[in-house]
């Protein structure tokens, strides 16, 4: 009974184990979208001194909507408040609000605007 028990266990232990080295290693995804899509930009262009993209205001830069760019090819990502995430440009992306080289940068400025939704709250004790 006891021999029987223990070759199941290790069965189990082995056939677990083939079926998480089976999965592909798939990292950290990121949904890629076109800025031409409806994502409910709705900055007003005050809000968005893309010329001046170190003077956009914190919160309503996430909502403008990113420049394309047909001279500088940079791939890029922006916060789509529709979606309410970050996402990677499908097009080559200018310097401007709501425009970022990096997904942790985007994520930064924008990702993590809904406080509680992405941070731990500490207890009172």
């Amino acid at each position: 009974m006891m021999r029987s028990l223990t070759s199941l266990m290790l069965l189990a232990f082995v056939a677990g184990t083939l079926v998480l080295a089976a999965q592909p290693n798939r990292g950290k995804q990121v949904q890629v979208e076109s800025i031409e899509d409806d994502h409910g930009f709705d900055a007003t262009k005050d809000e968005c001194p893309h010329d001046e993209h170190k003077k956009c205001p914190y919160r309503e830069a996430c909502y403008c909507k990113p420049r394309r760019s047909y001279y500088i090819r940079r791939t890029g990502y922006f916060y789509s408040p529709k979606l309410g995430k970050c996402v990677k440009a499908e097009e080559y992306l200018d310097y401007g609000c709501n425009s970022f080289p990096r997904l942790g940068n985007c994520l930064d400025k924008c990702g993590r605007i809904r406080p509680g939704k992405n941070r731990i709250m500490k207890k009172k004790h």
